[in-house]
């Protein structure tokens, strides 16, 4: 499950979790592009933000100029994407995927660009922080069973 970030030696975050799964969506001529020991926002890995995939776009045509994206894996504690860097496995999902929220779209003001390794951070006394967005009547999830 893409549940962390692509970190260095140390644990320190390079790459989102984005670029980690850009093989299994068809993009792996593109993440063979990325300079995997380099930060997101190297000189190198900042030629490659302009080439976001098109499953990382919203609707909102300033942000995928700006090659940001809305789609957030919430890190926290009891959340699938730990902070301590360590890929979670489906096995470890106690009450079961289709229950259990994978991923978000947060609000524009939370979106990153899509390299960057940095998301929504889950909050438990505000769950649907960041999440609102105006003018819309709902939120978007995808939950760890893929719905």
């Amino acid at each position: 499950m893409p549940t962390t970030n692509l970190r260095d030696a140390n644990g320190k975050p390079l790459l989102s979790w984005r670029v980690a799964i850009l093989p299994y969506i068809e993009q792996e001529a593109l993440y063979k592009q990325f300079h995997l020991d380099e930060p997101w926002d190297s000189a190198h890995n900042k030629t490659l933000i302009e080439k976001m995939p098109r499953l990382f776009m919203g609707n909102d045509e300033k942000l995928n100029k700006e090659g940001k994206s809305s789609y957030s894996l919430p890190p926290g504690k009891d959340t699938l994407s730990q902070t301590t860097g360590r890929s979670r496995r489906s096995l470890g999902i106690t009450d079961g995927t289709s229950t259990t929220i994978l991923a978000v779209a947060a609000d524009a003001e939370r979106a990153v660009v899509w390299t960057k390794p940095a998301d929504l951070p889950f909050d438990p006394k505000d769950p649907l922080k960041g999440l609102i967005r105006p003018g819309e009547d709902g939120i978007d999830i995808l939950m760890a069973d893929g719905a």
